[in-house]
């Protein structure tokens, strides 16, 4: 878990939920990233 949370974009990803639930889709176009690093 610590290693996962280790990664500074996972962090954002956690921040971001923290306001409102995201879909998949959603998150990654928001961050500007591929829709399969969000999933993992």
């Amino acid at each position: 878990m610590f290693k996962a949370l280790f990664n500074p974009l996972r962090l954002v990803m956690l921040e971001k939920m923290e306001e409102k639930p995201w879909c998949v889709c959603a998150l990654a176009e928001e961050l500007g990233i591929d829709t399969s690093i969000v999933s993992k």
